[in-house]
């Protein structure tokens, strides 16, 4: 079974390119559970943003102590005038301690953007023959006020 672990993250509001207020925060993720594969943690779940303003949700990829290997992700469902992408577009899941480091999920607003609640898809894919091929997914919620 794979430990718990605690993953640091920083959380920055910027609008109209100017930097605002900080906050750090801290999110256990439980990885026990994972008996094959990886899994896509995100911390926090949905995240609020303000038209015009970018931001990101760190992401860890914690595995089963089966699995190891490179994680691609993508990113879907970003709705017109929202630019949604993974810096970091691949991560190695190290077969010793079964994490990879994870990814940032962005997010920049355009000032155009109509106030709701978006559903954002994150799908990481690992292997890519019929006998090795995993798929994880995960659906993120971007709040536009």
């Amino acid at each position: 079974a794979l430990p718990s672990s605690i993953y640091f993250y920083e959380v920055t509001a910027v609008s109209n390119g100017q930097e605002g207020a900080r906050s750090n925060e801290a999110s256990t993720i439980t990885a026990a559970s994972l008996t094959t594969g990886f899994a896509l943690a995100p911390a926090p779940v949905d995240i609020t943003l303000a038209p015009g303003s970018k931001g990101s949700i760190a992401i860890a990829v914690p595995a089963a102590s089966n699995f190891s290997g490179p994680v691609n992700f993508a990113v879907t469902g970003a709705p017109a005038g929202v630019q949604a992408w993974c810096y970091g577009p691949s991560d190695t899941v190290d077969p010793n301690t079964h994490y990879g480091g994870g990814t940032d999920l962005w997010f920049t607003v355009a000032p155009s953007t109509a106030a709701g609640s978006y559903p954002i898809t994150l799908t990481g894919t690992a292997g890519s023959t019929a006998s090795y091929a995993f798929t994880y997914t995960l659906v993120v919620t971007l709040v536009v006020t």
